[in-house]
């Protein structure tokens, strides 16, 4: 009768050291590139969330609201427009609107203008620059379009080289422009179109 001497082999505690080492990498690591993603996602929505609320202003300008006063005869014309501060937020604007003036033009009566929408949803993402033709803007920007074709009414301003207002949003707590989008917006033709950000197309 033959005996075999067998050892049960477990593992040792530098081993076990070694694995949990591993794992917790492997979850920091994880954790990071979630974090990472979620930031871009969220920077995404909010520079979305501001190339929405133009559009939404020029294609209600064209469709034809009016402000419901009860009376058909005194009804006006809805101007829509948006208004953006900078290292603020920004806002989805109406006004009424009169053909007949001799102005002819979005009613710029602080009793008139409402604020319809406001990009305040992600409060740690604010307007981190305005760029209005080739030049940086320290006070807000206002623009309305007129019904019925959409036509964009904009004041003191003088497009020099580019006819784009440039808007970077960005995280208010960092400076790096990889934490930034920008949405231009193109006043000859109403277009607007968002890009993100990088050393080359910075200051163009």
């Amino acid at each position: 009768m033959h005996s075999f001497n067998s050892k049960k082999k477990g593992f040792t505690l530098i081993e076990i050291l070694i694995v949990l080492a591993i794992i917790s990498l492997v979850v920091l690591l994880g954790i990071s590139s979630y974090g990472i993603a979620q930031k871009k996602v969220r920077l995404d929505m909010a520079a979305n969330t501001v190339q929405a609320l133009i559009v939404e202003a020029r294609d209600k300008s064209k469709a034809g609201f009016y402000e419901n006063t009860g009376d058909v005869l005194e009804a006006k014309s809805l101007c829509y427009g948006f208004k953006a501060y900078p290292g603020g937020s920004f806002e989805l604007l109406t006004t009424t609107y009169n053909p007949l003036e001799l102005s002819g033009k979005c009613s710029n009566s602080s009793d008139e203008i409402k604020i319809v929408k406001k990009l305040e949803t992600l409060k740690d993402i604010i307007l981190k620059q305005i760029t209005a033709y080739g030049v940086e803007q320290s006070f807000p920007v206002v623009i309305f379009f007129q019904p019925p074709k959409a036509e964009i009414e904009i004041s003191n301003f003088i497009y020099i080289q580019e006819p784009l207002i440039k808007f970077n949003v960005g995280y208010s707590n960092s400076e790096n422009i990889l934490d930034q989008r920008q949405v231009v917006f193109n006043v000859l033709t109403g277009t607007v179109k968002m890009q993100t950000l990088s050393e080359n197309n910075e200051n163009k």
